[in-house]
């Protein structure tokens, strides 16, 4: 199984009001040709329109990431990223989840900075190649700009292992990034761009843009990428600040790894821990569970169980 790490990664829309106001902010979400996570062949009702002749699926929004590389890990970074960062859980995949986001969409973590360097508007599109190329070369690159990578800055988010029945599968960990919204009205801030190798299509889209495209069925998501984007329409743009300074603090996520079950009353349906026949919560007596229904995905939940995080029970879950 692969370690692969995601970005997701926010930033707020150019009126001031808007940062208070739940759901209000953008998030970026790449389009992937043939991308192969989260297959549950053994629910009938996934639409076939997604699958091509050799049953890949397509048409994929998805957070910009990718495989972690062992170079994330080299005894480089330790004079490359804030004091003691390389201390931090997950590492390796913070760094990952920062340098797939440079590679696919241009957007580098100097975003994260109120003052960004402008080293990155000389070489930025031969830098992706390269670094497409030899991964190593992302430290080389952090190197020579002469800014700490800010790993620090990533809120880790959640936590998603492919389930069993794939073939191909990841233990993907999930960082939550915001851009300084001191550079949204200036030219230090830059959309990014496609690389046209694994990225066909970028957009930055509110919460609820993104989940209306999926009902309409413009876009494609899987559960990983609906429950996030259903949890975030929960919180403002401030909240989101908030998390990054460390001023609020949010729970570390638990693994989710979903399983394929057919129940008498739900039909097919994938089980998320919480629910009563999931392997890690048997005998809980509550649902925690999603079922495809045509293009789209129904949350059935009882007890105190949320969806990971996508339905709001109370206040959100901010301290």
């Amino acid at each position: 199984m692969k370690q692969a790490a995601s970005l997701i990664l926010l930033k707020p829309l150019e009126s001031p009001a808007a940062s208070n106001l739940s759901g209000q902010f953008k998030v970026l979400m790449v389009k992937r040709f043939l991308f192969i996570l989260f297959i549950f062949k053994i629910i009938e009702d996934v639409p076939r329109v997604c699958r091509n002749a050799h049953g890949t699926f397509k048409s994929l929004h998805v957070f910009p990431g990718g495989a972690v590389d062992p170079s994330d890990a080299a005894e480089i970074w330790k004079s490359l990223t804030p004091p003691f960062a390389t201390d931090a859980p997950l590492f390796a995949h913070r760094v990952a989840a920062l340098r797939e986001t440079f590679e696919e969409c241009g957007v580098s973590h100097s975003q994260l900075f109120p003052n960004p360097s402008p080293y990155f508007n000389d070489d930025i599109t031969e830098w992706r190649r390269k670094i497409r190329v030899e991964p190593n070369l992302y430290a080389k690159m952090i190197e020579n700009e002469g800014k700490a990578l800010p790993v620090d800055s990533l809120v880790h988010w959640s936590h998603w292992v492919t389930p069993v029945v794939e073939k191909r599968r990841f233990d993907t960990q999930f960082f939550l990034a915001a851009v300084d919204p001191s550079l949204i009205k200036t030219s230090s801030f830059a959309d990014g761009s496609i690389d046209n190798k694994e990225i066909v299509e970028m957009e930055w889209l509110t919460p609820h843009e993104a989940l209306s495209a999926f009902e309409n069925e413009r876009i494609r998501l899987f559960p990983p990428q609906y429950l996030t984007l259903k949890e975030l329409e929960h919180f403002s743009f401030s909240d989101i600040c908030d998390l990054v300074a460390r001023k609020k603090t949010r729970k570390l996520p638990t693994p989710c790894q979903p399983h394929p079950f057919e129940s008498n009353d739900d039909g097919k349906v994938l089980l998320l821990p919480g629910d009563m026949y999931h392997p890690i919560s048997l005998g809980s007596q509550t649902k925690n569970r999603l079922k495809f229904e045509g293009p789209n995905i129904k949350i059935i939940v009882t007890g105190v169980n949320n969806a990971m995080g996508a339905i709001k029970r109370g206040s959100n879950s901010l301290l």
